[in-house]
């Protein structure tokens, strides 16, 4: 049986009661104990529905008073995220890096020249040639004669003689020489502009070969130069009539340059009878600070950094000489001119390459 809900038990509570009361009323033939056992019946029913009314009151109240809870979620709760840790990635040991191979082709530039190479790059060289001697017609042009000897060929050789300004178009011209001879032995003065232009060669790595004996008197022209290499003028060398010829001898102050053995050697400049210049027999170098220059010859055998008369330096291409070739033995002279030609172009395509 279903429970009675508030509502219906207070009905039925107070039906028994208004009974009850009737049967109370006057006239009835109740005792008195029934009397008094019905009105604590109805005392009890009535305390029994006031005590259901203040309990219903108080639910009320506390239903009112809590807050409405929320509906159980439908949906499961959103799980936090995980967000793993860093890991550590450890990093590639340095490697050498692998050795080249024939397919790793090296700069053309490590590669050296070979001997036979070099003989044919020097057979075929560009070669600008001034030598004031070809006007003197008294004395043989020991350069030109070298040049012959030497037998050039596949490139362009250029003898100029003593024409300054044939000489200054070809300093000018775009023709990239290796090798430019001055051989100012005649005492025409390469001056000035001259020295300018040969620097500028020198600079993008030509060779050159210089002889001239008059220094004392244009230094300033060519000082930058000389600076460069690492030379100076040091003072002048005279020599009169009434001179010693043996004073004027010259000494190899290093035996076994090259200069004085490739490719021919046996050379020597001690024989002073074949003297042709009097008065002015040149000049005197000394060494200076700077540059890579060295005394290759001098009038003293045991002054290694003055008194000289014969230097190198630009890495070997370019020489340097204050005494005239004519004062000493001819065929000592053009094989010593050869060496010079042979050294200056040699180190001129070591260095460049070309």
């Amino acid at each position: 049986m279903q429970r009675l809900n508030h509502s219906s038990l207070k009905v039925v509570l107070a039906a028994l009661l208004v009974i009850m009361l009737a049967c109370n009323m006057p006239g009835s033939a109740s005792t008195p104990a029934a009397t008094l056992n019905e009105t604590q019946v109805a005392l009890s029913i009535q305390s029994t529905m006031l005590a259901e009314e203040s309990a219903q009151a108080t639910a009320n109240a506390v239903v009112q008073v809590l807050p409405t809870q929320p509906p159980a979620p439908t949906t499961p709760p959103e799980q936090p995220t995980y967000t793993p840790y860093p890991t550590f990635t450890p990093q590639p040991a340095a490697t050498e890096p692998p050795a080249p191979t024939a397919a790793d082709p090296q700069p053309a530039a490590a590669a050296e020249l070979t001997d036979e190479q070099i003989k044919e790059k020097i057979r075929s060289a560009n070669v600008l040639v001034f030598e004031d001697m070809r006007g003197n017609f008294d004395r043989k042009p020991i350069v030109h004669d070298v040049i012959n000897r030497m037998r050039f060929s596949g490139g362009k050789v250029v003898e100029v003689g003593d024409a300054l300004g044939k000489f200054k178009d070809q300093l000018l011209s775009t023709t990239q020489w290796d090798l430019i001879i001055v051989a100012a032995e005649d005492h025409d003065a390469v001056q000035g502009e001259f020295w300018e232009y040969m620097q500028d060669h020198v600079n993008n790595g030509a060779a050159v070969i210089i002889e001239m004996w008059y220094m004392n008197q244009h230094y300033s022209d060519i000082q930058p130069m000389l600076s460069q290499c690492g030379v100076e003028y040091h003072k002048d060398w005279y020599r009169d009539i009434f001179s010693d010829p043996l004073d004027y001898s010259i000494y190899w102050l290093d035996p076994s340059s090259p200069i004085l053995t490739e490719p021919n050697s046996g050379m020597s400049l001690s024989n002073v009878s074949y003297l042709y210049w009097t008065f002015d027999a040149g000049d005197l170098l000394r060494l200076s600070t700077g540059g890579d220059a060295q005394l290759v010859a001098g009038i003293y055998p045991r002054e290694k950094s003055q008194y000289g008369v014969l230097a190198t330096c630009m890495e070997g291409r370019m020489i340097i000489q204050t005494f005239c070739s004519h004062d000493y033995n001819p065929s000592h002279v053009m094989s010593l001119w050869e060496n010079y030609i042979v050294y200056t172009l040699t180190n001129h395509f070591k260095t460049t390459g070309k």
